[in-house]
């Protein structure tokens, strides 16, 4: 859509004092959206908090916009200058992880784009193979569809959901606790795959999305629920591993490309291979919207 967003590492924002499977596992969490690197670590800094009895607690820097503004010159008084990042590692990853599907050529010019920006800022940029693939992911299945099944949700609400939603809490009450427990290996699996793949890159660049922006009456299969889901992985091939991998991410909407006589915007997903690299993502982001900035979608503090 145009803006930043930042998901940070588990168990970095606390998901209490509400309790899911999903937030008290780690497999979701709290992030920021906003149009500036510097929007970006003030919102970190809200929402980085922990909370005792939190489940997987992981101590953050804290003071993320006041690091940015000290090392980088990010500040509003300080001109802004590109951050040399001649020590960055940058692992190029540009095949779908969850689905085995084309990607968009607007999206691989977004991701060629931001590798040319870390190459003239010295990083040192490979292209690199995918872990696993679509196969390995569906291990995932089970613990999505059982952490849907347990929401709490009155009988007489369940009609007011999606069907897609409907078919999620469904299969869950469908699986049973060895399945649920298969699932949970093959996520860790997944997890230790992409650490050691990972392991000789600061960062993964990869397209934020596999096509444009979400057409809803593309994406929406009211009648075919599993169908629905396809094509969710189809639009986000990369995000949801993330998810399972657990360090922090950042989307950047880099790029702009004209799609059927209209010009929408292409973001990359930059992924940090340790957890607590928030503020190495937060200089990247300043560092590329210094040196290749993106529009905004309409001024922030337009005037009266």
């Amino acid at each position: 859509c145009g803006v930043l967003g930042i998901k940070p590492s588990r168990g970095l924002v606390s998901p209490g004092p509400a309790s899911s499977f999903f937030s008290d596992s780690g497999l979701a969490t709290a992030g920021v959206l906003a149009r500036t690197a510097r929007d970006l670590a003030a919102g970190l800094d809200v929402i980085a908090r922990r909370r005792p009895g939190d489940w997987s607690p992981y101590p953050g820097s804290g003071d993320y916009l006041a690091t940015l503004d000290a090392e980088f010159g990010c500040g509003p008084q300080s001109r802004s200058r590109a951050l040399a990042l001649a020590d960055l590692r940058v692992g190029v990853l540009t095949e779908p992880l969850n689905v085995d599907t084309e990607i968009h050529p607007a999206c691989l010019e977004a991701v060629a784009r931001a590798a040319e920006d870390f190459g003239a800022m010295g990083a040192r940029v490979e292209g690199i193979a995918r872990p696993f693939g679509p196969e390995a992911w569906q291990s995932f299945m089970p613990i999505w569809q059982a952490g849907a099944a347990a929401i709490p949700l009155p009988p007489e609400s369940e009609s007011l959901l999606t069907p897609m939603s409907q078919w999620l809490r469904a299969r869950g009450r469908e699986a049973s606790a060895p399945q649920l427990m298969a699932g949970l290996q093959g996520m860790y699996a997944i997890a230790r795959r992409m650490g050691e793949a990972f392991a000789g890159f600061d960062v993964i660049l990869s397209p934020a999305l596999g096509t444009p922006p979400a057409d809803p009456t593309w994406v929406c299969c009211p009648d075919d629920p599993a169908e629905d889901f396809r094509r969710q992985c189809i639009v986000s091939p990369w995000t949801s591993s993330w998810n399972m991998f657990g360090p922090a991410a950042v989307s950047i909407p880099i790029h702009r490309a004209e799609v059927g006589g209209t010009l929408l915007p292409f973001g990359v997903h930059v992924g940090a291979t340790r957890f607590g690299e928030e503020q190495l993502l937060l200089a990247i982001v300043a560092a590329l919207e210094t040196l290749d900035p993106w529009p905004l979608i309409r001024p922030p503090h337009p005037e009266s």
